[in-house]
Parts: structure tokens; C-alpha cells; sequence
């Protein structure tokens, strides 16, 4: 399991899963800014993002500023909305920062191995199928992802910090999350 104590990390994407990646590190110790392209998500998430005591960048801010120029994020979470050529992306990519998906933090902080289910059809009824499966062989096993199941529509990441799956994972993800998954 990773130690975020002092990692300096940037979340770039405030939908769902850009969320739910600020709301699993900060109290893990990270020292997390956020950034987004879109005007209307950074009004839509700023009070959660004051409650959590995490700052607010613009792209530009983070492209041009004081914070990317000296080096300042170890890491830099790219959510599955941020389109790949993303400019504020290619800029962190050439400065060294490292980039990863929320998919890609989650596998590093889950405490067991990841089952991921993907496709074009019948990923969510795969994935709590093959969940319900592992958790009547006797197994603790948590179930979450990109689903639309009823119950279990928790982003990876939220279900690998709080579930007491100490077995195994079971994930519906989308090609577009496993952009930047290296484990």
C-alpha cells in the first residue's frame, strides 16, 4: 500500500472520480491541489474543495505558474474526462511529473489484488457477478468502479480505501480509466 504522507499531487478533473480521489488522499496525508478545464465544475466543486482545505488551479495557473515551473507536484491524477493531448497534460508530462488514473491509485492503496472487468457489453453485470461469486466462496470482497448497479456505484478508489475487502476487488472499469495504469 502506498504512503501519501507528503505527496505533493495535483487532481486534474473534478467530475466523480477526481472527487472521490481528493476525498481518499487528503485525509491520508497527500497535499493535494486540484485543476479543471471547465468553468462550471470548478464553481460546482469549490465548497467541497474549501471544506477540504484543498486549492482550487486554474489550467493556466498550473500550466504557467509558480506551482508547475518549480516542480511542485510529485504526481498529477488525470480523471477519465481530461482527453488525452489534454495541453495542461503534455506540459506536466514534459516537466517529469508523474501521471497516473484513478484506476492506476487505486490498485497502489488497495490492500488486495484488483479483479477489473472491461468490454464493450455487460461489464456491471460481470463485475458484481464475479463479486457476489468470490464473496459466497468465502472470500471478503469489495465491488465498485464505474458501475451502474444499484449498490455498487463506488469509484475504485472510494471502495479500495473503505471497503473491508481484505481479499480481492472487483471493478468495472472503461477503457478510459485505464489510460495511465502501469500495475
Amino acid at each position: 500500500m502506498m504512503d501519501l504522507s507528503g505527496v505533493r499531487m495535483l487532481v486534474h478533473g473534478l467530475g466523480l472520480s477526481g472527487m472521490a480521489v481528493i476525498q481518499a488522499t487528503v485525509p491520508r496525508g497527500a497535499s493535494v491541489c486540484a485543476c479543471d478545464d471547465r468553468d462550471e465544475a470548478r464553481a460546482a466543486m469549490l465548497p467541497e474543495l474549501t471544506r477540504l482545505g484543498v486549492p482550487l488551479l486554474t489550467p493556466d495557473e498550473v500550466a504557467f505558474g509558480e506551482e508547475a515551473a518549480s516542480g511542485e507536484f510529485d504526481l498529477c491524477v488525470v480523471t477519465p474526462g481530461v482527453r488525452p493531448g489534454n495541453a495542461l497534460v503534455s506540459a506536466l508530462e514534459r516537466r517529469g511529473v508523474e501521471l497516473i488514473s484513478e484506476i492506476e491509485l487505486a490498485a497502489r492503496l488497495a490492500p488486495c489484488p484488483i479483479a477489473a472487468v472491461t468490454g464493450t457489453n455487460g461489464k456491471s453485470t460481470t463485475t458484481v457477478l464475479a463479486g457476489l461469486m468470490l464473496r459466497a466462496s468465502g472470500l471478503r470482497c469489495g465491488i465498485g468502479g464505474n458501475l451502474s448497479a444499484e449498490g455498487y456505484d463506488l469509484p475504485l478508489i472510494t471502495a479500495a480505501v473503505t471497503e473491508p475487502a481484505d481479499d480481492a476487488l472487483c471493478a468495472e472499469v472503461s477503457s478510459a480509466q485505464l489510460e495511465r495504469c502501469y500495475q
